[in-house]
């Protein structure tokens, strides 16, 4: 006859199994979405800062989007800690990423299990419940969106904080408490609300009956004062005396996000149609509302329900999800559902009790709770195609919320990177009626004016930008660039000087700044500008050309050839490039070579008609005329109007 003891040990140990076969199947398909571009790409890929590990101590000394200035308020270093070693695994590919979300969420919902055995809900139904922690739509964001990972992060630390602290009140085990202390800390490092640790842990402290006085917690008391301490230590280094937030601000702000707290309870209590963001105006309030009647509703007729675990749920979501309400940065007013993410574990716990029969048990059939799971996995998947890629995620946030200025732009950057100029501009404008002083919609609307030969429009919209902003340094760079192509070369010089003032490592800007002094005849000082920006940017192949032309307009080939040759290793497809060494080439008597770089370039240009004016010059002054006269032929085909092999931008 088989061991009962054996069965229930087996069972413990395919739970998690279960979990996570269940967890791949779900949304292991979401592993080849690419990037949505909220954050992500601007931690990612714009910028080098986590691909390279000599940063990783920086990690700790800037704020949460390592602005030098803290300026983003936030210190959340281990978030991005893990991005990094993300980073360092796998590039600029969202694989990694995503896959690292999809194991985090896996073992959140497993600690959601056994954080609800250690309460001494019965095994079963904490199974039950960990698969609906696992696949409620609402957690789908914090798997789906790259930075998402800080929520699922966070979980997994305060979960394993509040596990080790349970443990500790039975038991008094030390090395539960110095768990626990270790895991606040964590939590702490990942996002600053994890401080509610402290009373939920105190909270539970006192349930149920024979509750052990709070002297013999002392030992929780030390890891919250030691890891507190160490974080507001390692903060105020960071980040400025002054990143922080009055109290009137963040109570105006508490008011002003009320309908984001309604809203968010009715994504968890019935959760259709979730919102990927919305501000208070546009979020579910109503629906919101009819939710919380109806889970008030089915608490006070359980007949089974503790009072005290249905306080300490409602502890647990208030206070994990109320901080996010007190934000007065804009962004904050953009109400995205992974905020959800750990606070859903309360609400879990509110529904345990709704359902709880007095003697304890949980009984339904299997019809019934395999119908919610297939139901919840089923909006679960609808959800996760909204972050399918960019298009797919902002044409969602516009939708969900039409009055946030941040998804009209959002939208209006994917439909001009799409190639749909018009409707990219109906949707900045969008933007702009509701915030006409939004940096971001003015600067990208510029930017799309500027792509689509709109200069004059363009300037307009970046001046916009920088009388909100003038410390925007790239703002100040695209500028420059807009007034350079419209020859207004002095005010292009100082915008260029402005962004290297404010962002002293900007290799585009130090570049730009060389062809605008080259434009007027200053080239000692282009020279430098150049030089600077391949020291900055070795891989430049742009300005090893620029400064490769200048070289030739001061007699100086031989390292003009030089800059050529390198300027086309790193870019092969540079007609402009063969061009310019196929003429040196040419006046070196070395005809082979630069014939054979006049025909790549046309190659790569066939209506390159300045490469035939180059190529028939080159031949006449070495005593080719016939063979002039073809490519000079050539060239009035094309049309004087082809691009010419001037200085490249």
């Amino acid at each position: 006859m088989a061991d009962p003891g054996a069965r229930d040990e087996n069972r413990k140990r395919s739970n998690p199994a279960w979990l996570f076969a269940a967890g791949f199947l779900l949304y292991g398909y979401c592993l080849s979405f690419g990037f949505n571009y909220l954050d992500d790409t601007v931690l990612l890929v714009y910028q080098d800062f986590l691909r390279d590990i000599s940063n990783i101590a920086e990690i700790f000394r800037r704020d949460a989007m390592f602005s030098a200035d803290g300026a983003a308020l936030y210190y959340r270093p281990l978030p991005n800690l893990l991005l990094m070693l993300e980073a360092l695994a796998g590039g600029a590919s969202p694989f990694v990423y995503r896959l690292t979300n999809l194991l985090l969420h896996l073992l959140a919902s497993f600690l959601v299990f056994k954080a609800l055995v250690r309460m001494r809900y019965p095994e079963r139904t904490a199974l039950f419940f960990s698969f609906v922690f696992l696949a409620h739509p609402a957690a789908a964001q914090a798997v789906c969106w790259i930075p998402g990972s800080n929520a699922s992060l966070l979980a997994v630390f305060a979960l394993a904080a509040f596990i080790a602290a349970a443990d500790f009140r039975e038991s008094g085990r030390p090395r539960s408490a110095a768990a626990h202390a270790f895991f606040f800390t964590c939590a702490m490092f990942t996002k600053e609300s994890a401080v509610a640790l402290a009373p939920l842990c105190l909270l539970y402290w006192r349930l149920g009956q024979g509750g052990k006085p709070l002297r013999s917690g002392l030992p929780l008391w030390a890891g919250w004062v030691l890891g507190f301490a160490v974080w507001v230590l390692f903060r105020s280094l960071a980040l400025p005396a002054s990143a922080g937030v009055e109290a009137g601000e963040m109570l105006r702000s508490f008011f002003a996000n009320l309908p984001v707290l309604a809203s968010g309870l009715g994504n968890v209590l019935l959760p259709v149609n979730i919102q990927v963001m919305a501000v208070p105006r546009d979020a579910g309030v109503l629906f919101g509302l009819a939710a919380v009647f109806l889970a008030a509703w089915l608490v006070f007729r359980s007949k089974g329900r503790r009072t005290g675990y249905v306080v300490f749920g409602v502890s647990w979501f208030l206070l994990f999800f109320v901080p996010g309400m007190l934000s007065p940065m804009p962004a904050a007013s953009n109400f995205m559902p992974h905020r959800l993410y750990l606070p859903l574990f309360g609400l879990l716990i509110v529904a345990l009790e709704a359902c709880r029969s007095p003697d304890d048990k949980l009984e339904a059939p299997v019809w019934l709770t395999g119908g919610i799971l297939a139901v919840l996995a089923a909006l679960t998947f609808a959800q996760t195609l909204h972050y399918r890629d960019r298009m797919s995620f902002w044409q969602r946030a516009a939708s969900d919320s039409p009055n946030s200025v941040l998804a009209n732009v959002g939208f209006g950057v994917a439909l001009g990177e799409a190639g749909q100029a018009a409707a990219a501009e109906e949707s900045y404008r969008k933007a702009l009626a509701l915030n006409p002083a939004d940096v971001n919609a003015n600067y990208n609307f510029a930017a799309l004016l500027d792509n689509n030969g709109r200069r004059e429009e363009a300037v307009e919209y970046y001046r916009r930008a920088l009388r909100v902003s003038p410390g925007f340094a790239e703002g100040h760079y695209r500028l420059g660039c807009a007034l350079a192509a419209l020859g207004k070369l002095d005010e292009a010089v100082n915008h260029y000087r402005e962004a290297l003032r404010l962002k002293p490592a900007y290799p585009e800007a130090e570049h730009n700044l060389g062809v605008a002094l080259t434009a007027r005849g200053k080239l000692p000082e282009a020279e430098e500008h150049y030089r600077e920006a391949l020291r900055l940017k070795p891989d430049f192949a742009e300005a090893r050309y620029n400064l490769g032309t200048l070289l030739v307009a001061r007699g100086e080939t031989g390292e003009a050839v030089q800059n050529y040759i390198e300027a086309l290793r790193l870019k092969p497809d540079f007609p402009e490039a063969h061009v310019n060494l196929g003429y040196i080439l040419f006046a070196l008597g070395r005809r082979a070579e630069a014939e054979g770089h006049y025909q790549e370039a046309l190659r790569l240009a066939p209506g390159y008609a300045a490469a035939h004016i180059s190529w028939g010059t080159a031949l006449r002054s070495a005593g080719d005329p016939e063979g002039a006269a073809v490519h000079f032929r050539e060239a009035q085909r094309l049309g004087s109007g082809s691009a010419g092999a001037g200085t490249k931008k």
